[in-house]
């Protein structure tokens, strides 16, 4: 099509339009034909109110997001100055008409929503986690907002892992059906409060700063599109002195369910994707509970981890 000017890959789907999201990988030549297109110049089509699937608001109770499904025309995503997003019901096509905003505050959105519902419409699990790259492996850091995701990820890339995704981790399965990890968008955020780890990994040159509201927003170095997924380190605030890092747990459904992050769409075809590619990271990824709290800093966790990865991927049959 006319200014179809960029290809990139990111969550597992390969992208094309008139401009670059922020922190996904270019790709160079020809795309296939399951590529989704994203059409920047295009306003969405006029949708009907369609049902509304989840909300987030503001503590004043203004709306901060809504997700509506509107049927067989599809989904929508929509935050008030941010923009609206529309979705077709194949995961094939993404209209976006964003606010008036620069591309990093507007795409956040389109990273942090939009593209991860693409993946799971296409089939791919998409897990709330945060992962770094080790020894030829990625590893998941899951756990709720504020367990310490991104900023362990951070510290880790410090030490010399690759940011692999933040926040949303999208897997897939191979054809030998074991769970592989796709690269999100290398794009971090930290909170205010960990300004300094922001500016320090500027410092190193592992990142570059592309802006600051409530949290510091850094751009990360490319790494490997997919690789195995090594273990899920799930995350919890414990301020006690035990242990930091548990044993392997005999996975539940309700843990591995717990990790998701598309909760909303529940399709037939969702369901059975899902528990697919679930019942895959039990049978083949080690579930490592991890106490976040007093007993060690962020930076001393991160150090554990590293380890704790290395002998992993030195052990793992999947690792390269």
């Amino acid at each position: 099509m006319p200014g179809d000017r960029w290809q990139g890959e990111g969550f597992g789907v390969v992208l094309r339009g008139p401009y670059p999201v922020i922190g996904l990988a270019r790709r160079r030549g020809r795309a296939p034909g399951n590529a989704t297109a994203l059409f920047l110049d295009e306003a969405p089509v006029a949708l009907p109110e369609g049902e509304r699937l989840t909300e987030l608001r503001h503590a004043d109770g203004r709306l901060g997001m809504a997700i509506d499904d509107c049927g067989e025309l599809g989904l929508r995503i929509a935050a008030p100055q941010v923009g609206t997003h529309q979705i077709s019901r194949d995961g094939s096509t993404v209209r976006s008409s964003p606010g008036a905003l620069a591309a990093w505050q507007w795409q956040r959105l389109l990273i942090g929503q939009v593209l991860p519902l693409v993946a799971a419409l296409r089939g791919l699990e998409v897990l709330h986690a945060s992962a770094v790259a080790h020894g030829g492996l990625a590893f998941a850091l899951t756990g709720d907002s504020g367990a310490g995701k991104s900023t362990l990820a951070a510290h880790l890339v410090l030490l010399g892992h690759a940011l692999v995704a933040d926040d949303v981790l999208a897997i897939s399965l191979t054809a030998s059906g074991h769970p592989q990890a796709h690269r999100g968008s290398t794009a971090l955020s930290v909170s205010r409060d960990d300004a300094d780890l922001a500016a320090r990994l500027v410092r190193s040159g592992a990142a570059t700063a592309i802006g600051s509201d409530e949290k510091e927003h850094v751009l990360l170095s490319a790494g490997t599109r997919r690789m195995p997924l090594g273990a899920i380190y799930q995350l919890s605030r414990d301020g006690g002195g035990s242990e930091p890092i548990g044993a392997p747990l005999d996975p539940s459904l309700f843990d591995l369910m717990s990790c998701s992050y598309i909760t909303y769409l529940r399709t037939p075809a969702r369901l059975t994707a899902q528990l697919e590619v679930l019942g895959a990271i039990a049978q083949h990824c080690p579930i490592v509970p991890v106490k976040v709290g007093a007993a060690l800093t962020s930076a001393q966790l991160a150090t554990e981890l590293s380890a704790h990865m290395a002998a992993i991927a030195t052990t793992s049959p999947s690792a390269p």
